[in-house]
């Protein structure tokens, strides 16, 4: 029963570690892209619908949105962005301001969103990865730690 927990925490420590190293990695690909943008708000034009895939040949079509947000570079050009992934939410409503962040030498490679919707994806990644490591650390490590917490409490 011993190596169970062993073999199950070990794993639990890896996939952790994997998510959690990816959402760090991925955090800074974008911070990187952000510092190196140029800021400003945009204004949400229009919000396109589309009909997903089925999941099973009996679920209905779930309906997809993409906001088209337009933004004035710094050298005056007017630019309309619409992100490459659709969302399931319509997270923007028609004339709503929304912070861009673009390359200043290719104003179409853009992200827009509020901090929240650009970061919180990453952060939930890092959170269930964390977890995931400590849940597996106590599997691999429980009885040791509970003897070291035993001592410290009742000595």
């Amino acid at each position: 029963m011993d190596i169970m927990f062993t073999i199950m925490g070990v794993l639990f420590v890896l996939l952790g570690l994997s998510l959690l190293s990816g959402a760090i990695v991925l955090s800074l690909r974008k911070w990187l892209r952000i510092k190196k943008s140029v800021a400003t708000i945009g204004v949400v034009v229009e919000n396109q619908t589309m009909l997903g895939s089925r999941q099973f040949d009996s679920s209905p079509r779930s309906t997809l949105y993409k906001p088209t947000v337009r933004f004035q570079t710094a050298d005056g050009r007017v630019v309309d962005y619409t992100p490459k992934i659709s969302n399931n939410v319509s997270n923007y409503s028609v004339g709503q301001n929304v912070p861009v962040y673009y390359n200043p030498q290719q104003p179409e490679e853009a992200i827009a969103g509020t901090a929240f919707r650009l970061w919180y994806t990453l952060f939930v990644f890092g959170f269930v990865g964390g977890m995931f490591s400590l849940i597996g650390t106590f599997f691999v490590f429980g009885d040791k730690i509970a003897g070291i917490f035993f001592n410290l409490i009742f000595r």
